[in-house]
């Protein structure tokens, strides 16, 4: 639920505010939006106690969507879960690039598709984003503000949604204590169902 909240936060914000843009001063159209769930060996690779498969995380993306209503901009993208090895967000964020532009080169007329790599803000700094001005960075209510010099976009979030943690349902998981009621407040209803229903996967 959290990260779709993101999405809608992100889409508002630089739809309507052309102080975050970082070129002309003009808001940016929102074509929409991918959630790009990681490859089983990437997954793997995080020695996790239990996970699911890169199909049924999809699937649970798809519902989430489904059940948020926001199938107008926002779907799942699977080129990630299907390579081998891991890819890592960035060359993920220039591959989507490369398959969009080529896509829809006849309507584009020399224009170019630019894809942003939305994430929040504890991403950011961890992995030391705030000088790419290809991020956008959902901030936390109260927050301190990016360093001096940071090129991201920065749009406000949701105080509430942004408390929302896959940490937590990952503990209810592995602690066999996940409730149904419980599960569909951290996500929704439709993913809670798949949550305790797929078979999960055991390192």
């Amino acid at each position: 639920r959290g990260h779709l909240q993101m999405f809608h936060a992100a889409r508002a914000a630089l739809e309507t505010d052309c102080t975050l843009t970082a070129g002309d001063g003009r808001p940016v159209i929102v074509l929409g939006g991918l959630l790009s769930p990681s490859s089983d060996s990437y997954v793997r690779s995080k020695r996790l106690k239990s996970w699911y498969s890169a199909r049924d995380r999809l699937a649970m993306v798809r519902a989430a969507i489904e059940e948020d209503g926001c199938q107008d901009y926002l779907e799942a993208d699977t080129w990630e879960s299907e390579q081998p090895q891991f890819v890592d967000f960035p060359a993920v964020r220039s591959a989507l690039a490369r398959r969009l532009n080529a896509h829809f080169a006849s309507e584009l007329q020399g224009r170019s598709i630019d894809v942003l790599y939305l994430c929040g803000q504890d991403h950011a700094a961890k992995c030391h984003l705030w000088g790419e001005a290809w991020v956008v960075c959902v901030m936390r209510a109260g927050a301190r503000p990016p360093p001096p010099g940071a090129r991201c976009l920065t749009v406000p979030g949701d105080p509430d949604t942004l408390e929302l943690s896959s940490t937590h349902i990952r503990q209810l998981l592995d602690a066999g204590t996940a409730q149904a009621d419980e599960l569909a407040k951290l996500t929704y209803a439709k993913v809670a169902e798949l949550v305790l229903t797929l078979p999960m996967q055991r390192n």
